[in-house]
């Protein structure tokens, strides 16, 4: 086909730019795959030192060799999650933008949880108060860190698209029966109130249980004031949500989603002692004990 003039040098330069745009995509792209491939000799590490523990605790607890006990397991988790975390990261580059969001929640979901065992397995090496085993522990932490940090600053470019912004209303009623309550941040729904067939449901951001039907009706008048200073006060009194509202900072008197409160749990001795959440601007407070 043959073109003549300013018609066939703009086809030229299109096709040009189209190929020069398609080539810097493919770069870009390869050097995003090669930087999430580099996580793999930290999450090799990892595994070493996961050996390491669990040879520790078969010796030290004198177990059979192929008997399994609850630390040895909490050990394991810390590390699979993290490998499950890396391997919904590695998929994001393979999906369409509207799909990288979706696996790279779930790889944030994963990392969450190998956080959760990293610090249930350390505290139960700290409970055998040995050289060698607080030795571990500080391996396996600082590994873990590594690990943790890596993926989490790889997630971010595919979370950006996902980080919305602050929310017109903090307080949404859906129906008479059901209330969202919004991050101040980004918008994304931290706390949900719903009441169904006499039943009376909280979900928060570490918290998810029934609470006392009969509080509904106070609940929902502070949600219809935006009174959420009182209503955090009133909830504190139920013994199910005794820290108040999970998601809520009483300093800023503003809703957090995960994401901005960071959730952090405390473990003592292999047992689970309590979470923090420390808001943006860097208010500190235990949300569930």
């Amino acid at each position: 086909m043959h073109y003549e003039g300013f018609a066939a040098k703009e086809i030229i330069i299109r096709v040009i730019i189209s190929s020069n745009t398609m080539n810097d995509i493919s770069n870009e792209e390869k050097e995003i795959s090669d930087q999430i491939w580099v996580i793999r000799d930290s999450i090799q590490e990892l595994e070493d030192i996961k050996d390491e523990i669990i040879s520790y605790f078969h010796d030290t607890l004198e177990l059979k060799e192929s008997e399994e006990h609850p630390w040895i397991n909490d050990t394991k988790a810390a590390y699979f999650n993290v490998v499950g975390a890396w391997q919904m990261l590695n998929s994001c580059t393979r999906q369409q933008p509207e799909d990288q969001v979706e696996k790279a929640n779930s790889s944030l979901k994963f990392l969450n949880v190998a956080k959760s065992h990293l610090g249930q397995s350390a505290s139960e090496l700290r409970a055998l108060n040995e050289k060698e085993a607080l030795d571990l522990e500080k391996k396996w932490i600082k590994t873990f860190e590594k690990c943790y940090s890596s993926t989490s600053k790889q997630l971010e470019r595919f979370l950006d698209s996902d980080s919305g912004e602050p929310p017109a209303e903090t307080i949404v009623k859906v129906d008479d029966g059901a209330y969202t309550l919004s991050c101040a941040v980004c918008g994304r729904v931290a706390i949900v109130f719903i009441q169904r067939k006499g039943q009376f449901v909280y979900s928060g951001i570490v918290i998810e249980t029934m609470l006392d039907n009969s509080l509904a009706e106070d609940v929902f008048k502070f949600l219809d004031s935006k009174d959420l200073k009182s209503l955090h006060s009133y909830l504190k009194d139920d013994i199910q949500l005794e820290d108040g509202m999970d998601a809520y900072c009483p300093k800023c008197d503003k809703i957090y989603c995960a994401a901005h409160y960071k959730p952090e749990e405390e473990w003592d001795e292999g047992f689970y002692d309590c979470t923090y959440g420390t808001c943006p601007e860097g208010h500190k407070r235990i949300i569930h004990d």
